[in-house]
């Protein structure tokens, strides 16, 4: 059969969906809320993700990497969602995407008038570069190297701290995979009370069929649960130890001076 077919066929059917998507969109006010991860690539965002979307409230299809960039692409957004994960009309409380890169952040404007919260994860430089220098080896062509990961790292959180500090309207939390991880129940107590979920999240979670395609493809991912990882010896150089230093403060010195975005865990 020709390939074309399952392919022309798969295209009518997205379409006939989101046709019957939007007229109920038109006929009715969602009252669903969006909620973005912005995060940075190896910060726990995964992993967040599927503790999150653990809640029966909840509907996400991991890391979409959709890109934010037409006109009310927020509402569309949520369709495409809907349809990876194959929840096209069911009720959710809350729509999730993580966001680990700047060309695929939604832009402050169409955040403003939308009902989103937002929920910064970041992650100490060290363990983020050796983990994504160790990613790139195991799973990609292992061109990444130290500063490839430290220039990245250094850019996101840039666009992170500004952005941050553009979004002063807009619900944020501010959580570290440092606090996930080691003080589990106090960031998750947080989140919880942050969403107004009616049943706390707790560490453990599902795996989905998205579990190791869309965000973290590691083995880790499928724990099924908050695991600590393995401490890594690796040694950045310190020219960019001290970049990537700065730019994780220059983050938190953020936090710290604007109030009004707080709580941070």
């Amino acid at each position: 059969m020709d390939v074309t077919i399952p392919k022309i066929y798969s295209k009518f059917r997205k379409a006939i969906i989101f046709s019957i998507f939007t007229f109920r969109n038109f006929i009715s006010i969602s009252s669903n809320k969006r909620v973005f991860i912005l995060a940075h690539m190896r910060s726990g965002s995964s992993l967040l993700s599927h503790i999150i979307s653990a809640n029966q409230d909840v509907l996400s299809c991991g890391e979409s990497n959709i890109r934010y960039s037409l006109h009310n692409y927020i509402k569309r957004s949520e369709f495409e969602i809907r349809y990876r994960a194959g929840k096209h009309f069911e009720h959710y409380d809350i729509i999730l995407d993580q966001i680990n890169h700047n060309d695929r952040t939604p832009s402050k404007s169409m955040l403003d008038g939308n009902n989103c919260q937002l929920i910064f994860l970041v992650r100490e430089p060290r363990t983020t570069i050796a983990s994504i220098i160790g990613l790139s080896k195991e799973f990609y062509d292992g061109s990444t190297d130290e500063d490839n990961a430290a220039d990245y790292y250094i850019n996101r959180l840039a666009f992170l701290t500004k952005f941050a500090t553009n979004c002063i309207r807009t619900k944020c939390l501010f959580i570290t995979y440092e606090n996930l991880i080691e003080k589990p129940q106090q960031a998750l107590s947080a989140l919880s009370d942050f969403l107004g979920l009616e049943k706390p999240l707790t560490e453990k979670y599902r795996l989905n069929p998205y579990t190791g395609k869309s965000g973290d493809p590691s083995t880790h991912i499928f724990a099924g649960r908050i695991k600590k990882p393995q401490l890594t010896t690796y040694k950045l150089s310190e020219k960019n130890m001290r970049a990537c230093s700065n730019a994780y403060e220059d983050f938190n010195s953020m936090i710290t001076k604007i109030d009004c975005l707080k709580p941070k865990i």
